[in-house]
């Protein structure tokens, strides 16, 4: 049995079959998520995990058929996590009675045992599964769902048997602390409370709640970084350095002088730069303005949030490098996107190689080491820090950087700023 991570820091135990079970066709591991990232429950919940598994793979009845073993582990899975969540109040081989049932049996008879929730309301399981659809229908990834449900996971097991309408202050600093307990660092429970934040506030819209338990919650440990201090830019000095490299120039790959560039002089993120078509460069007839369209239109296009659908209009001192000469050969060329990038992994990710690729030159060419480096995406924060540093309109800088407005008057009400508008705050940026 093995004590294992995944991609998103969530522990997992795995315990492999048999080579006789493996040439009769069952699975060649067995896999029960943990349900956390913290390392010291993660090793108490695997003891537990092994135990039952290892139980359940004792039993010749498990062993059956294919059909009947993949229906029993589900049914074991579930009540682990039942009981990880607080949901389940004992599992199949704690008590006698299930020595000879199967665990479909027990699945079935699992919510008998626990206490009956009320049906006069909604609880937090319930509010989730509706938020979540809810985001589904929004322009977001699927990376991000999942992301925001793992993060929703600790307050639905924290608040089984609840009416989430009761509420308080109260309860909201209680579920900080017992995020803390898990010897998680300042920013991972700031995200959590975030989260839950957002579910509540939703909540409140929908008259699901009266009030947000999380308003006013005040964070119990404070980050030894300000917020500006945690977003990593380009010095003077090492932009001079990047820049005088061979890749910069018309000498060297194409993608790798035009992105980083482009990144930089216009605050677009990376996954937008490498995802844009040719069609994506637009010209607007009015005022003769050359910008990137930034959408999810097109295959596989994709955005953050509905706010990052806008028009970005380029960087003059782009256009006096070339770049509509670039534009026009990939056109003559009949090429679909901008650059040579794809859609890459699960996640379909279109920075992915451009960013691998970019860190590799950063160690091997610069010398920078990993995790104390300036890197892609601080290009964008580079950009967004000089307009920050020239005193530039907050709610325009928002437009062009894809992010929401602070005041609510501006978020609802404003209308975007126009491309002359944002023409002239980018052209004011040159880092050359």
């Amino acid at each position: 049995m093995y004590l294992q991570r995944n991609g998103f820091g969530v522990y997992y135990t795995r315990i492999p079959l048999s080579k006789n079970a493996r040439d009769n066709g069952f699975p060649h591991t067995v896999r029960i998520s943990l349900k956390t990232k913290c390392r010291k429950t993660a090793s108490e919940r695997n003891a537990v995990v092994s135990i039952h598994v290892l139980e359940f793979l004792k039993r010749e009845s498990s062993f059956s058929s294919r059909e009947v073993f993949d229906r029993d582990i589900k049914a074991l899975r579930s009540a682990l996590h039942g009981f990880f969540e607080g949901t389940v109040a004992f599992l199949p081989f704690d008590s006698i009675r299930f020595e000879n049932q199967s665990l479909s049996a027990f699945e079935k008879a699992a919510p008998s045992d626990t206490t009956t929730k009320p049906s006069s309301y909604r609880d937090f399981a319930w509010l989730i599964r509706a938020y979540m659809r809810d985001k589904k229908k929004t322009a977001v990834t699927k990376k991000y769902l999942q992301q925001v449900e793992g993060r929703l996971a600790p307050l639905r097991g924290f608040f089984n048997g609840r009416n989430p309408r009761t509420l308080k202050l109260t309860d909201g600093m209680k579920y900080q602390q017992h995020l803390v307990e898990n010897e998680w660092r300042p920013k991972t429970v700031k995200e959590y409370m975030s989260v839950a934040r957002q579910l509540c506030d939703w909540c409140v819209r929908m008259e699901y709640l009266r009030r947000n338990p999380f308003d006013g919650v005040k964070p119990i440990l404070s980050e030894k970084k300000a917020a500006h201090e945690q977003r990593e830019i380009w010095t003077a000095s090492q932009l001079e350095a990047l820049l005088a490299q061979k890749s910069f120039s018309t000498r060297g790959s194409f993608d790798d002088m035009w992105i980083p560039f482009i990144i930089l002089h216009t605050g677009l993120r990376p996954g937008e730069v490498c995802q844009l078509r040719v069609t994506d460069v637009r010209q607007c007839e009015e005022t003769g303005i050359w910008y990137f369209h930034v959408s999810d239109e097109g295959p596989k296009q994709r955005i953050k949030t509905p706010n990052a659908r806008r028009d970005v209009p380029i960087n003059q001192v782009l256009l006096n490098k070339g770049f509509l000469d670039y534009l026009r050969r990939r056109k003559q060329d009949r090429k679909t996107q901008l650059f040579n990038c794809s859609a890459t992994g699960k996640d379909d990710d279109w920075s992915r190689n451009f960013t691998q690729r970019f860190n590799r030159f950063l160690a091997n060419r610069l010398g920078y080491e990993s995790g104390n480096r300036p890197g892609a995406y601080s290009l964008r924060h580079t950009f967004i820090n000089a307009l920050k540093q020239s005193d530039r309109p907050e709610h325009v800088v928002a437009d062009i950087v894809g992010h929401s407005k602070r005041a609510i008057t501006f978020d609802r009400y404003g209308k975007p700023a126009g491309l002359a508008k944002k023409a002239a705050v980018i052209n004011s940026v040159n880092f050359f």
